[in-house]
């Protein structure tokens, strides 16, 4: 019997530039919660940080990935917004200002050279309010990590069903 197809939940994101931690900070968020028997059972929650050629490996074993990252998207901080497939493909190839060495977009673009991008992708991005040198999420992102964890389970349970 074929294992069934696996869910990679990937924060991405560096904790030590505020906003930009959200994604280290969304998978902490999803695994505190005590609702969590509601999360599919074949669900991977990895906090990637910006470990970016480690995370190739697991993106290319996966058979769905949703990536949790802050994002600009010329919105209100604490704005959440998905993006699926191709729109996942065109928000990352916008110039934004990012505080990873290497952007997203270019990990999976390795993944897509070496034909193992996943087809059922999406982005789950969230307006930062800054990316300065601090530790902690703004107000008004750290609110968002319920909107966040909502979007995770229309994505996995309605838009790839």
């Amino acid at each position: 019997m074929p294992a069934p197809p696996l869910t990679l939940v990937l924060g991405y994101g560096n904790s030590s530039y505020a906003d930009d931690g959200l994604g280290t900070n969304a998978i902490a968020y999803l695994k505190a919660q005590e609702s969590a028997a509601d999360l599919p059972a074949d669900l991977l929650l990895l906090d990637g940080g910006t470990a970016v050629f480690e995370l190739v490996d697991h993106i290319e074993r996966c058979d769905r990935l949703v990536v949790i990252d802050a994002a600009e998207m010329a919105a209100a901080p604490g704005t959440v917004r998905c993006f699926v497939g191709v729109d996942m493909d065109r928000q990352l190839g916008q110039a934004r200002r990012t505080a990873h060495e290497v952007a997203l977009r270019d990990v999976l673009d390795i993944a897509r050279l070496e034909e193992r991008l996943p087809g059922r992708r999406a982005l789950i991005g969230v307006q930062p309010k800054s990316l300065d040198f601090k530790v902690g999420l703004s107000t008004e992102v750290e609110r968002s990590l319920p909107i966040v964890r909502e979007r995770l389970l229309h994505v996995i349970f309605h838009e790839w069903k």
